[in-house]
């Protein structure tokens, strides 16, 4: 692909970070890797690190000819601190963090149900939960590396593809399921991954191949522990002594039935009713 082709560009400003104090420790040390991405009419910053780094960030952008005014979208792949630190130094972009999107007091909710949202050509935001319910990757095609993906704390660092504790207990997983399904489809489309706390990678059939497997045992580990689970309600309700039920004063069976659906035939509220204050 001849350059003038590239639609899109990605750079990493910082790159992430996150290390146990001592084994064992319950304390920390870590910093986000922090991007900038750049398409057709949109600037974009992604994970803007912590309150501490504003001053680096916006000399960053300022080797680069860039105001903070000039950026138009400041993305967060989730919630935690370590991510949401400056984006109040870009005022004029629309700020995403995780699944919700506002600019100034109007707030949208634009990537419910699964839905992306594409920001420019060739660059979309779309939900990824696992780490936290509401994480979501920056999706940049056209590149002259291909695809890359931007995916905050879906991984925590090239390592944790092989290593899957890093992730799942090191970092942390709200539901690790989940998170397992959305890394295995994040590593089928991208060419390269920016993680969340460590430099870009390429992503390599071995990483494909092993990730795959792994989400086949995590599978099947749900579904044993989900069949030993309803074995046991099933034993428990055999064991249990039946009583005997009471007949209906009325003669017969329905008395129950009807009482239950009592309301049935009351208005339902219209579509619009319920999202009158949708955007």
């Amino acid at each position: 692909m001849a350059s003038s082709e590239f639609i899109n560009k990605v750079e990493v400003l910082f790159d992430g970070f996150s290390r146990m104090e001592a084994e064992g420790s319950s304390v920390m040390y870590a910093n986000c890797s922090c991007s900038l991405v750049i398409g057709e009419d949109v600037k974009i910053i992604v994970d803007t690190m912590t309150p501490w780094d504003g001053p680096r960030l916006l000399n960053a952008l300022a080797k680069r000819g860039i105001t903070p005014d000039e950026i138009t979208h400041a993305v967060a792949t989730h919630g935690h601190s370590d991510h949401i630190g400056n984006l109040n130094h870009f005022l004029k972009a629309k700020h995403i963090i995780g699944t919700s999107m506002n600019y100034g007091e109007i707030y949208y909710d634009v990537l419910q149900n699964g839905t992306s949202l594409k920001l420019a050509r060739g660059i979309e935001v779309v939900p990824t939960p696992g780490h936290t319910a509401s994480c979501v990757t920056v999706i940049a095609l056209g590149t002259e590396k291909g695809t890359i993906a931007i995916t905050g704390d879906l991984f925590e660092t090239r390592q944790d593809v092989f290593d899957p504790h890093i992730w799942e207990h090191q970092a942390g997983s709200e539901n690790p399921v989940q998170q397992a399904q959305n890394r295995q489809k994040v590593l089928r489309i991208a060419n390269y991954i920016i993680p969340g706390h460590g430099p870009m990678f390429e992503v390599t059939e071995e990483m494909r191949s092993f990730h795959d497997n792994y989400v086949r045992q995590m599978r099947s580990q749900y579904m044993n522990t989900s069949l030993a689970s309803v074995e046991r309600l099933r034993r428990n309700q055999e064991l249990e002594p039946r009583q005997p039920q009471k007949p209906s004063d009325s003669g017969d069976d329905n008395g129950d039935y009807e009482n239950a659906n009592q309301g049935r035939d009351e208005k339902v509220p219209e579509v619009e009713e319920l999202h009158h204050n949708r955007l």
